[in-house]
This record gives structure tokens, sequence and C-alpha cells, in this order.
């Protein structure tokens, strides 16, 4: 197997994401509890997203990915627990033909998360006002976005 061929693999299984199990997020609520037990537990869902195909673009995925679970971990004495990872290889350019992203908004409003993960507006949207809209929207379902 070639480095492109690992490379193409490994992307290909960051671009399905992650949903961790109960039993998973269940563990990091216990080690939160044992550890900081006076705070309140936040589920929080990352999102990250190239716009194309490139090598350069898909190593970003690798980028946010790390970000993410960095943020997370240094959070723990906040109570932050990673209960999905979306990512997505689409352009910013029109929501509604990013399926993974409103199937986020989806899980927003079905009160799964509180707290909404992304490496930087551009990876949530390329339109200041499709943008705006977007957080006052997730504000209104209690999520907060990072």
């Amino acid at each position: 197997m070639t480095n492109n061929d690992i490379f193409d693999k490994q992307i290909e299984e960051l671009l399905k994401g992650k949903k961790y199990t109960e039993a998973e997020i269940n563990g990091k609520i216990q080690y939160i509890n044992k550890h900081y037990p006076n705070v309140t537990i936040k589920r929080v869902c990352s999102y990250g997203r190239v716009s194309t195909k490139s090598d350069e673009q898909e190593s970003s995925l690798f980028t946010q990915n790390s970000i993410f679970h960095s943020v997370c971990d240094n959070n723990l004495q906040k109570g932050w627990v990673l209960v999905e990872e979306v990512y997505d290889q689409k352009s910013a350019t029109l929501i509604t033909k990013r399926k993974k992203f409103l199937y986020i908004i989806e899980k927003a409003k079905q009160g799964y998360f509180n707290i909404l993960l992304f490496k930087d507006s551009k990876r949530f949207s390329r339109n200041i006002e499709d943008f705006l809209k977007l957080i006052e929207k997730l504000k209104r379902l209690g999520v907060y976005v990072v």
C-alpha cells in the first residue's frame, strides 16, 4: 500500500465522522464527575469541513480533528464531552447542499449537544449573513458555538 493509498484511506475514515457510544460518553462523564465534581456536563459536537479533494485541503481535516480533540481535552474541567465528530467535503457556498451540516442542525434541534466546535467561520459558512443567522438559530436552540 502506497503512502497516497494510506492517506486516502485515513481521509475516507475521517469523513465518516465518529459518533461516540453512550458507554464511551458515560465513561468520560464518570471521569469528569470524579475529578471535577461540581461542573455541569456539556455535550460537544465538532464540525470540520474542506471544500476540495486536494491533498492540502484534505490534510486540513487532520488539523481540524486535532484541534477539536485538544479543545475538548483542555476543557474537561468545564465538563466538555465530545459526543460526535462530523466532517464534510463540500463547498460552504450553499448550506442546503451540505447534508452533514443540515444533520448537525437537526441534532441541535433535538438537544443532542450543547456546544458546536468548528475551526473558523469559513468552515461554517462563507456568507456572513448566513453565518450570523445560523449562529442566532443555534443560540435560540441553546447551543453555544465555539
